[in-house]
């Protein structure tokens, strides 16, 4: 997974439509919506998240054992030490790690599975902060 914070996932920039997503990657294995009604686009072990209201991709999740983020190329169990060392707004909540700095969030105990959003969904993490 290669991840431009809060800009791009594989090169695919968030906003970006159904149908450019489609043109680039072509029909996806799996076409559904997620228990929150967002339209999801799943290709092998990545899912491309949609609003189901303007179909703009609004979240990527991708089962990403090494993750390159800003140049730097990291496994996903070296997460939370990188995390610590590199993005000091980081936080957790409802056990997830957020990286305020790199735009992902992730479950330490559900390998190796990492969430990119833009900056539009910070907030939403935002919002349950432990403090």
């Amino acid at each position: 997974m290669r991840v431009n914070p809060y800009i791009s996932v594989n090169d695919i920039l968030f906003g970006s439509s159904k149908s450019l997503i489609l043109d680039v990657l072509g029909q996806p294995i799996r076409l559904g919506k997620s228990r929150i009604g967002d339209i999801e686009m799943t290709y092998d072990d990545i899912i491309f998240r949609l609003s189901p209201d303007t179909l703009e991709l609004i979240e990527v999740s991708a089962n990403a054992p090494v993750l390159l983020v800003e140049n730097e190329i990291g496994k996903f169990e070296d997460l939370p030490v990188f995390l610590e060392k590199n993005d000091p707004d980081a936080f957790q909540t409802h056990g997830f790690y957020v990286s305020t700095r790199f735009g992902i969030a992730f479950d330490p105990y559900f390998p190796s599975w990492v969430t990119a959003f833009p900056s539009t969904a910070l907030s939403f993490w935002q919002r349950n902060k432990k403090t």
